[in-house]
């Protein structure tokens, strides 16, 4: 659970968090925690932490490889066993802990909950969470996966050379989600393979993405 950037409670210097998810790899019948089951009051949700029945409050959702959730502040959400994902999301440390299912921390003690903050920035409306499937992305065009004050996020499907360009306004960080292929600009290039992230400075300009590779976008709006 994470505030956003107007919470009383924020630590001096600390800004909220607003995030995303791509999921690049999901086991069968993997499954995430996102947001709370229809209904869920502040009240109810209070109640059943101290009945020891939070799970009863939250949303399973079953997740595949492709799937994007845009994550804003406020949004209760946890990966469950079998999911990898890619995460963009505002800059910021500032983590609440509804739940840990009572797991020890490296201490061997349950680790720090913070039942109140929770309780106070969780958003019981939403918060305009949202959730997509990206499946059957064109090749040769930028898919839009999320939009925030903070970031924009972008599916990409190189097949071949991809001629692009930074904007002269924001950086752009590109992460390679699958396959493999490379990048080229005026005066270098460089092999890209699943798992790489690079940071592209708004200067650079033109660019070229070759190969067979899915990539994702994100930048400043």
């Amino acid at each position: 659970m994470h505030p956003n950037d107007h919470y009383a409670g924020l630590p001096k210097g600390e800004l909220g968090k607003t995030e995303m998810w791509y999921v690049i790899d999901a086991a069968p019948d993997a499954k995430i925690i996102y947001g709370l089951k229809p209904g869920t009051t502040r009240e109810k949700l209070a109640a059943a932490i101290e009945e020891g029945k939070i799970m009863d409050s939250l949303q399973e959702v079953s997740v595949k490889a492709g799937d994007t959730f845009y994550i804003p502040a406020g949004t209760v959400h946890a990966l469950c066993a079998g999911v990898l994902v890619a995460e963009i999301q505002q800059n910021s440390d500032t983590t609440y802990r509804l739940y840990d299912y009572d797991r020890p921390g490296l201490d061997g003690k349950p680790r720090e909950l913070h039942i109140a903050d929770s309780l106070n920035v969780t958003d019981y409306e939403g918060a305009g969470a949202s959730r997509m499937s990206t499946a059957g992305t064109p090749a040769g065009e930028w898919l839009r996966l999320a939009s925030s004050p903070y970031f924009e996020t972008d599916k990409g499907v190189v097949k071949g050379d991809w001629e692009l360009a930074t904007p002269s306004d924001s950086f752009v960080i590109l992460i390679a989600v699958q396959g493999q292929g490379s990048i080229g600009w005026d005066g270098g290039s460089l092999d890209i393979k699943a798992g790489d992230c690079l940071l592209l400075p708004a200067n650079l300009g033109a660019y070229r993405l070759g190969g067979d590779m899915t990539v994702l976008r994100s930048q400043l709006p």
